[in-house]
């Protein structure tokens, strides 16, 4: 071998690792991908429209509240309204506001993912304005991505094993 032949390899090594580690180095200084939080942003949004309804909504709530649901909630929701969230709520006139005050993504997948949702609730029935009931309630909300947005499939509470 000649000596051109040995600088030659030499220097295609030297070329070599000098891209590696400077592909090593610019990936250490790399942020990391952050959580997808698309599942629970939309969890805490469905939810609210969900568990918020009085006696006097408009069809256009309704639809929004459609709108944010699939599966067999949104099938349930589309034939009893807001007697899916609480039993007889139309027969009691039951006005009912949420405010989602946290909601996390505990599960992920492609297209499904369980969330979290923490929540204040605020229940009055019927013309007994003068004592609402106030609670923290805590709901796992299992969302499944139809395309691209992601919708609420069930709403459970959450309980003790």
């Amino acid at each position: 071998m000649t000596r051109r032949a040995v600088w030659g390899a030499i220097g295609v090594c030297a070329v070599v690792i000098a891209v590696v580690f400077g592909v090593l180095a610019v990936n250490a200084h790399r942020e990391p991908a952050g959580p997808d939080v698309a599942p629970a942003q939309a969890a805490a949004s469905a939810v609210g429209k969900l568990m918020t309804f009085a006696p006097g909504d408009r069809a256009d709530h309704r639809a929004a509240v459609q709108a944010a649901l699939t599966g067999a909630l949104g099938a349930d929701y589309a034939l009893r309204g807001p007697d899916v969230v609480f039993p007889s709520a139309v027969a009691s006139k039951v006005t009912m506001t949420v405010d989602v005050t946290d909601a996390a993504t505990v599960e992920h997948a492609d297209r499904s993912a369980r969330v979290l949702v923490f929540a204040r609730q605020t229940v009055v029935v019927g013309d007994h304005t003068d004592s609402p009931a106030q609670v923290g309630v805590a709901r796992w909300a299992w969302m499944t991505r139809v395309e691209s947005h992601w919708l609420l499939a069930r709403l459970t509470p959450v309980s003790p094993q």
